[in-house]
């Protein structure tokens, strides 16, 4: 590991930031000052010249001490790695790094279910999408790490009820594509979906392991009741 980066006054990292877009929601959540890691040179800079203050650093074994900030972001980031051993050992960092949470988002990659009726979700076939983690996949990582089933949610948001909906595509349609428009994607089949399906979970990590964290009589860390706060459903 390369020398330390000193991060004495900085609450919250944010893991593959890019151009800084993450930033709000550690503001969000209680945080004051934010760093981001992106493992692209040309990114970092660009976020730099944002405003945002961050560094070049791989997210599976950062240069920073442990327990040094409060909270960690992995926003739309897990899916960015190359294999589940690099999901793992960026959940790995963060819970060495981090003293009150960690915030997990990502896509819902429901690819066996849509596949049966010819569909996709766009994001699901994206060339910087490989690594297609699942919800079920982060608890399991969690489980492995030690990480007690009381100490974390994970919610989903962002319904899709049928395949009238603009996330969806046919099979057949190209890669690294946005949302569906008929003019310029081939034709998809009407489905309505059997089983609830979603674009986006969200992982709420608290790393105290103390199950009353998640009771709205507890008082809690600033991290949690924080989210409680902005609306999440713990």
């Amino acid at each position: 590991m390369d020398s330390m980066i000193d991060v004495s006054d900085v609450d919250f990292i944010d893991y593959g930031c890019k151009f800084g877009g993450s930033f709000s929601i550690g503001h969000q959540l209680g945080g004051k000052s934010g760093l981001g890691f992106d493992i692209r040179p040309e990114v970092v800079e660009e976020a730099v010249r944002r405003g945002h203050r961050a560094v070049v650093g791989d997210a599976r074994e950062l240069a920073i001490p442990d327990k040094s900030v409060r909270f960690s972001i992995m926003s739309h980031f897990l899916e960015h790695l190359p294999d589940l051993t690099s999901v793992e050992q960026a959940i790995a960092t963060a819970l060495r790094v981090s003293t009150d949470g960690i915030y997990l988002r990502g896509p819902m990659f429901d690819d066996e279910y849509l596949a049966q009726y010819g569909l996709k979700t766009y994001w699901s076939d994206w060339t910087g999408h490989p690594c297609h983690v699942t919800d079920k996949q982060v608890e399991s990582i969690l489980t492995k790490l030690g990480v007690e089933p009381s100490s974390y949610r994970i919610r989903w948001v962002r319904r899709i009820r049928n395949s009238g909906s603009r996330t969806i595509h046919p099979l057949d349609s190209p890669k690294d594509q946005q949302y569906y428009n008929a003019k310029l994607h081939p034709p998809k089949p009407r489905v309505a979906f059997t089983r609830k399906l979603y674009r986006e979970w969200i992982c709420i990590v608290a790393l105290n392991n103390d199950p009353r964290l998640f009771s709205e009589l507890y008082p809690g860390n600033l991290f949690l009741r924080t989210l409680a706060k902005c609306g999440y459903d713990l």
